[in-house]
């Protein structure tokens, strides 16, 4: 074999691994702006809960990952098949990382005032529930709150007020 034939039998290897380095080192040092997340949703047929891919931007902070993917939930979503999870006017009052637990509260005027039946409230929260572990393997338990109490429990009120 031949010095000529060596290198014309290499050459497209070397320069597909070459390439390959070249991107994979661009990505190490820029990565994507935005990553791709799972959020679960109801179908409309049903209350079990079907899932779909979003992009969502990449920040470095974790509890602000799981702000914005509990705000892409809230914003509904993209699949005709699927149906919102609270109503339209349900926003995030806090939320809070403290050791691999999530605490969430929601405002309570969207969510109390709705005419949806408890279970599609608590087919909700399975879903926000359901989506931050499925993203964010680390979180260890999701409390949601609904105006600060927990929903479909009475509310502890000290005596005398």
């Amino acid at each position: 074999m031949s010095r000529d034939s060596i290198v014309r039998l290499h050459l497209p290897g070397v320069l597909l691994l070459l390439t390959f380095l070249l991107a994979l080192g661009f990505y190490l040092v820029i990565p994507p702006e935005r990553v791709a997340r799972t959020l679960f949703f109801p179908v409309t047929t049903g209350t079990e809960l079907s899932s779909e891919r979003r992009l969502v931007p990449r920040v470095p902070d974790a509890e602000r990952q799981v702000h914005l993917l509990v705000e892409e939930l809230l914003l509904g979503p993209v699949d005709i098949a699927h149906t919102r999870l609270l109503p339209r006017r349900t926003s995030i009052r806090s939320l809070m990382l403290r050791d691999d637990v999530v605490y969430l509260d929601l405002s309570p005027e969207p969510v109390v005032g709705a005419s949806e039946a408890a279970g599609m409230v608590e087919t909700a929260l399975e879903a926000i529930r359901k989506s931050v572990f499925f993203n964010f393997r680390f979180v260890d338990e999701v409390v949601i709150t609904v105006g600060g109490n927990v929903p479909f429990f009475p509310a502890h009120r000290p005596v005398g007020r």
